[in-house]
């Protein structure tokens, strides 16, 4: 058998070292750093007394927002669960505050160990939960704290630089246990952040039914 010419040799050789390169290219992990039309992306800083999620978006057709949350840990432990945002609307004596009503939805199958044992921590609670009666939505009412805002490093909100975020401070259950659920659904992302410690406990409680 002939040996292949020198030239042919170091052809091959090329086109070889090009399809592995261009094949490195593309399975290589992209950096998102904008978002559609040049908008840029947010990326989210887990914080103390925060406990930060993935968001889906659902169809909707009657003007609620719907999404599927996703919380996972670092062992790839996760609960879901869904929100419903209905649209708020301003409050009559007071034309700067806007009001509406949400809730969680349970998702059929999700372990609720992680998620509450993270919001334990961050919401302040001194333990879980013990009997809780599991429930398949939990109401809520909701006001609008702030708008297009910029979630920083130490978890706080700025609206200088504008952002993505909306903040929401949520009243729930019939001890009006008050928790902050703040969104950023141009990115995917929300969190759960403690409004006031003494209500560690009584939220954990509600969450507990739902998730």
């Amino acid at each position: 058998m002939r040996n292949a010419p020198r030239g042919l040799k170091v052809s091959c050789i090329v086109v070889a070292l090009v399809s592995l390169i261009a094949c490195q290219k593309s399975s290589a992990p992209k950096e998102k750093s904008t978002g559609s039309a040049g908008r840029k992306v947010e990326p989210y800083v887990a914080t103390a007394g925060a406990v930060g999620f993935d968001l889906l978006p659902l169809a909707s057709s009657d003007g609620t927002s719907r999404w599927t949350a996703t919380y996972a840990t670092a062992s790839g432990a996760s609960t879901k669960f869904r929100i419903e945002l209905g649209q708020a609307s301003q409050v009559e004596d007071n034309s700067a505050v806007a009001v509406g009503t949400g809730k969680l939805l349970r998702e059929p199958g999700s372990d609720p160990l992680p998620m509450l044992e993270a919001l334990r921590s961050a919401l302040h609670a001194k333990s879980r939960p013990g009997h809780v009666e599991a429930t398949d939505e939990l109401a809520f009412d909701y006001a609008i704290v702030s708008e297009t805002q910029t979630r920083l490093p130490d978890g706080k909100f700025s609206s200088n630089p504008a952002g993505n975020w909306l903040v929401l401070k949520l009243s729930i259950g019939s001890r009006h246990a008050e928790v902050f659920l703040n969104l950023d659904a141009p990115d995917h992302q929300g969190e759960f952040s403690t409004a006031d410690p003494k209500y560690g406990e009584p939220v954990l409680a509600e969450f507990a039914k739902v998730m």
